[in-house]
């Protein structure tokens, strides 16, 4: 208990330092005035008494050090002085200062950003309770190639009856729905959800309640669960907002509640939740559900999925017809949301510590020249008594100071950064979670210590070398040390190895980016001249099909009369990776081999001019036309690859073909046209076998509407709008833009990729070519005398060219040699972000290897020049 007693002497030596020194003061005089009484008690005079005493005393002052010394205070006077000091050290060299502390703040600002980034999606709890118990179920189709698709209602239901892993099992499905009265019509993303969904997940709303009970049952009352984002932007934040009724798809709607804007298991643009009704099925499709379950204490994911493959067996059992080879495979919900973000989030911060690497190594290597200049001072510093050890805390307070004011600035970087990526970047898990909180500046705290460490240290540990104290002895030059010279040359082959990294996995991913953008997508259309709609006519005035085909029909005969417009049309499925709808298929005369099924394709319902408006060749037959709209014989279009699939060295017209397996009793469709492939599942995905259907009568309340005009399309779009408004001006709009913006939404993440990795290998190749070239230039400066020798011993200006040039092209040869030998084993943890290249992709590295290696030979250059114009006269005359 002894330090109760102590701490506040020592708390009151640190904050009150003034009354403290008063006390010593006094009791030291007290002290002195009692011993030189005692003196003049013993016969000395006033005058020999006080120097006796001062004798005894061993000197004020002396006295004053030793007993601050027994507080503990003087680690703090040093700490204080040492402070002060490299202050003043800092700022007689703001060159130095400057560049250390830029070359810092990149590093430390973009670690800190990319941090935030995966602070927010892997490693801040989910707002779920105990979110690893939390998994999602799927249907698993391996003959058709689905891993994770949707579940039927029949499934669904099927689990709830049979399943015993789980404390529940609900189900949701993505969608959207249109919300009239409150101004303008909208469509709105939403899920529809059982009842117990939001139990399950254990999130509570911030207004009102969640469905409860009886909710989802057939006949209840509709109600809706709306987002934060959506009571603010829709409601104006209403408090008052739970139990006030919206028009939801034409019907009334109760708002039940308001749920936070944070809810990692609905996408980005999810701002509603309605009651997924439980309807008994009469069939085992159509497959729309996606199950959420939480496991039982005790049961692990491993126990689960088993019973649910047990499941999924006797489901097959009893179901033949409809299933071959079904699974139910589960996923963690951490596992779910974070999905292959990981991966790539791992590398990104990868690369910003190769980054981090590259400025501390260049910070040593400046804290190094430095550390040369400052010899003689560090000279005198050791001859009048100073120990190594105070030298190093010294320099080590002056590393702390750089590293601290880098990483402020840094901070301020992150901030940029992270704005910058919620505004540009592409839709990221937990995008609206990313920010610069506590977390992040405890982890930027951290590194700028760590950084100080790294490049601190052994510039400290040479510069306070006792050896140092020669050159004042012998009157020597200020020059550097073969060690000081080896480690700077060292620390710039360092900085240039990991330049490499940089530059060739951005490399890789600058020539994934440019081959995925000259993918072909099969539409020959330009694509700033097609503009796209979601277009959605739902409520009570679309009871039925008829109702809904009426509505398109009108639509686009006013559509196709404005001006500038070459063609319209509808379609449920658009390239590049909007796919609303894929099906099975089964060619009559050519069955799947038994125990198998043909897979399911992208099937798209689209109008009649679809295939010309986006300009699809025709390779063989005939497009849908005027002979096809009575509807009195089933049509389809398929594309070359399911041509050249099943009927090779064949003619396909007048074959049929329909959509779902064998067993269904689906009408026969009668194959009149072959087109050219189009990318439906995405720019980087494979070109599967394509059916097109013809909507006919059949055209479906959510379609979208594509407008080819004559220049560019985006000039349409207020004419378009306006032309939807006056059809019916209940029916929202969503998602307007080009062809060409679809495209470029498509490879949002690649792109954001690319440019991130450019970035960072940019700011790397910067601060290894200022490496290069400080070594250089120093180098040029330390051996002034000797380039003066050789120019007069008959040395021309390109003999010293070649000289100089050489340093620093050795150092960049063999940093370049290190960098690609690393950089084989290192790239290969990128080959899944990669689109038809390899990791090991020749062109990149010798690429990498002349951008660094022209660079290099560039900063070397100047210096070398300078060197080259040397007076031999002057040179030998400042020797």
């Amino acid at each position: 208990m002894r330090w109760l007693y102590i701490l506040p002497l020592r708390l009151r030596s640190l904050f009150r330092r003034a009354e403290v020194d008063a006390d010593l003061e006094d009791e030291l005089r007290s002290h002195l005035d009692h011993r030189i009484a005692h003196e003049i008690a013993a016969g000395r005079t006033p005058a020999e008494a006080r120097q006796a005493a001062r004798g005894a005393l061993f000197g004020i002052a002396q006295r004053k050090e030793q007993c601050r010394d027994a507080r503990r205070t003087a680690w703090f006077d040093d700490t204080v002085r040492d402070i002060r000091y490299a202050l003043r050290a800092l700022k007689r060299t703001p060159g130095f200062t400057i560049a250390a502390c830029s070359a810092l703040a990149l590093g430390i600002g973009a670690n800190t950003a990319v941090f935030s980034v995966v602070n927010a999606i892997l490693l801040r709890p989910l707002p779920f309770h105990d979110p690893h118990r939390l998994v999602l179920i799927f249907d698993s189709f391996q003959q058709q190639g689905i891993e994770r698709g949707p579940a039927s209602m029949a499934d669904f239901l099927d689990w709830r009856a049979r399943a015993r892993s789980f404390q529940s099992i609900e189900g949701f499905s993505n969608g959207s729905i249109t919300i009239t009265g409150q101004g303008d019509a909208q469509q709105i993303a939403s899920q529809r959800v059982t009842s117990g969904f939001f139990d399950a997940l254990a999130i509570r709303p911030i207004l009102g309640r969640t469905f409860s009970a009886g909710d989802d049952h057939p006949g209840a009352a509709p109600t809706l669960v709306i987002s934060e984002r959506l009571w603010l932007r829709l409601f104006s934040a209403d408090p008052a907002i739970s139990g006030k009724t919206v028009a939801v798809n034409g019907q009334p709607h109760t708002i039940l509640g308001v749920m936070p804007s944070s809810f990692p298991l609905a996408s980005a643009q999810t701002e509603a939740w309605a009651p997924l009704t439980l309807t008994p099925p009469t069939r085992r499709g159509p497959f729309f559900i996606r199950g959420v379950a939480r496991l039982k204490p005790g049961v692990s994911i491993e126990q689960a999925a088993a019973e649910m493959n047990t499941i999924a067996a006797l489901v097959e059992q009893a179901n033949p017809k409809d299933y071959i080879r079904l699974r139910f495979p589960l996923q963690s919900i951490p596992e779910a949301i974070v999905g292959d973000i990981r991966q790539l989030l791992l590398i990104l911060a990868g690369a910003v510590m190769l980054v981090l690497l590259i400025a501390v190594s260049n910070v040593a290597n400046l804290l190094l020249a430095r550390a040369t200049a400052r010899q003689r001072e560090i000279g005198i510093r050791l001859s009048i008594g100073a120990s190594r050890g105070r030298l190093i805390r010294q320099f080590m307070t002056e590393s702390l100071l750089l590293s601290f004011t880098g990483g402020a600035a840094g901070v301020l970087l992150a901030y940029w950064g992270v704005a910058a990526l919620r505004t540009i970047g592409p839709s990221l898990p937990r995008k609206s979670e990313i920010v610069v909180d506590a977390n992040t500046l405890a982890f930027t705290l951290a590194i700028s210590i760590l950084s100080a460490l790294l490049f601190g240290l052994f510039p400290a540990l040479a510069a306070s070398n006792s050896r140092c104290g020669e050159n004042l002895k012998d009157g020597a030059r200020a020059g550097e040390s073969r060690t000081h010279g080896r480690l700077r040359a060292i620390l710039v082959v360092a900085q240039i190895t990991l330049s490499v990294f940089l530059l060739i996995g951005a490399g890789l991913l600058i020539r994934s980016f440019n081959l995925l953008g000259r993918v072909d997508t099969g539409f020959h259309a330009p694509p700033s001249s097609v503009l796209t709609v979601l277009v959605t006519p739902i409520g009570t005035r679309y009871p039925n099909r008829d109702a809904v085909a009426a509505y398109w029909r009108q639509l686009l005969l006013r559509i196709q009369a404005l001006p500038g417009v070459e063609a319209a049309t509808v379609a449920v499925t658009i390239p590049p990776n909007r796919v609303a709808y894929t099906d099975g298929y089964q060619i009559e005369g050519k069955p799947a081999p038994p125990g198998t099924e043909y897979p399911a394709v992208p099937c798209p319902v689209v109008g009649a001019d679809y295939l010309k408006t986006l300009g699809i060749p025709l390779l063989r037959g005939r497009f849908f036309d005027s002979r096809d709209r009575g509807g009195e014989r089933d049509v389809t279009v398929i594309s070359e690859t399911m041509a050249r699939m099943h009927f090779p060295g064949e003619n396909p017209i007048g074959r049929r073909l329909k959509h779902g397996h064998s067993s269904l009793n689906n009408p026969y469709m009668e194959i009149i046209g072959v087109v050219g492939d189009v990318k439906y599942q995405g720019l980087e995905g494979e070109t599967p076998p394509v059916y097109y259907e013809y909507a006919g009568s059949g055209y479906s309340s959510v379609m979208w509407l594509l407008v080819r005009a004559k220049g560019d399309a985006s000039a349409l779009l207020p004419s378009v709008r306006a032309e939807i408004r006056a059809v019916d001006p209940a029916i929202p709009i969503a998602r307007a833009g080009t062809m060409a913006e679809a495209l470029s939404e498509s490879v949002a993440l690649p792109r954001f990729r690319s440019l991130l990795m450019t970035v960072f290998a940019t700011v790397a190749l910067l601060l290894a070519a200022i490496g290069i070239y400080g070594v250089v230039a120093y180098s040029v400066t330390q051996r002034t005398q000797e380039i003066g020798v050789r120019m007069a011993l008959g040395a021309s200006g390109a003999n010293v060219l070649q000289l100089v040039v050489g340093q620093g092209g050795r150092l960049a040869l063999i940093g370049v040699v290190l960098g690609l030998i690393g950089a084989a084993a290192v790239t290969k943890v990128m080959k899944k972000l990669l689109f038809q290249i390899e990791p090991a992709d020749t062109t990149t590295f010798a690429a990498a290897a002349v951008v660094l290696g022209t660079v290099a030979l560039a900063a070397s250059l100047l210096p070398a020049l300078r060197a080259a114009r040397i007076n031999p006269v002057v040179a030998l005359r400042n020797e």
